[in-house]
């Protein structure tokens, strides 16, 4: 009776074992989802995988020929579920089967950037943002920072990168608000939320010296939070009592000085109007043209 049992056993083990070894290279009819962000599962569909997950592997290829393994965590006769990797950066991958059948070619897999938090959510033009996620690229040029409002887009500088993090300066063009940063690695982007919020001080006019004088004399404002490029500040005269202002020529410039030139303009008194960054504007004094 126990030889008779341990037969039959035998007999199914080889039936299970022969259907397994007769299977064909496995049929690939898609893999969804074909876009996914590191750790995140995706499902390959298909016939004659193996389900002995010892005789079954997958990797992805990227175009200049790095692989890496993927785990498998289920395996079916009709599909495979796996989790996308860590450490790749965002772009099109080729993914492979192997099986004792041979390897095939399942297609496609995009791996996308994605962004976790931003180190701070409110800063200043010029502060350091650490932007903090997944697939970014090492090379500083492949990865492209934004700050977005509406149908204005603020480039950021690249100060830093890995795989991981990537450190910006916020925009110094950007006025005050709400901004959505996005991240683009090769052409793929990721946004991050909360919004970040660009705060830019008031500028301050303390001395305009000298009062008078005639075209083309330098005069000098003195002050604070003005910017450190002379295109962007604007120095603007204004006829009193009304007219068409005139802009000046700043020839120098710095947070707390600027020097312009007196327009050319006819003789009379103006209002002096100092605008920072495109954003904010004050009144810098009067002026009188001799």
């Amino acid at each position: 009776m126990k030889q008779a049992l341990w037969l039959s056993a035998l007999l199914i083990c080889a039936v299970a074992c022969k259907k397994t070894s007769e299977l064909g290279p496995p049929t690939v009819t898609g893999i969804s989802p074909a876009q996914v962000t590191w750790n995140a599962p995706f499902t390959i569909t298909g016939d004659n995988f193996n389900t002995a997950e010892a005789a079954t592997t997958l990797r992805l290829q990227a175009a200049g020929g790095t692989t890496i393994a993927v785990t498998a965590q289920q395996i079916t006769g009709s599909s495979i579920t796996a989790v996308c990797p860590t450490g790749l950066t965002a772009g099109v991958y080729t993914l492979f089967i192997t099986t004792p059948a041979g390897e095939v070619n399942a297609g496609a897999l995009t791996i996308l950037p994605a962004i976790l938090s931003l180190s701070v959510n409110t800063g200043a033009a010029d502060a350091t943002v650490n932007i903090l996620g997944s697939a970014f690229s090492t090379a500083l040029n492949s990865n492209t920072i934004l700050f977005r409002q509406g149908s204005n887009s603020f480039p950021a500088a690249v100060q830093g990168a890995t795989q991981t993090s990537v450190s910006v300066q916020v925009p110094a063009l950007a006025c005050e608000g709400a901004y959505t940063v996005q991240v683009s690695v090769l052409g793929f982007t990721a946004t991050a939320t909360p919004a970040f919020t660009i705060t830019q001080p008031n500028p301050t006019v303390s001395v305009l010296n000298p009062t008078s004088g005639t075209a083309f004399t330098p005069v000098t404002i003195t002050g604070n939070n003005f910017r450190p490029l002379t295109a962007q500040n604007a120095v603007t005269f204004t006829p009193v009592g009304g007219g068409t202002p005139t802009q000046a020529n700043i020839t120098s410039a710095s947070a707390t000085q600027l020097v312009f030139s007196v327009p050319s303009v006819v003789a009379g008194s103006y209002n002096v109007s100092l605008q920072v960054n495109g954003c904010k504007t004050v009144s810098a004094g009067s002026f009188t043209v001799n």
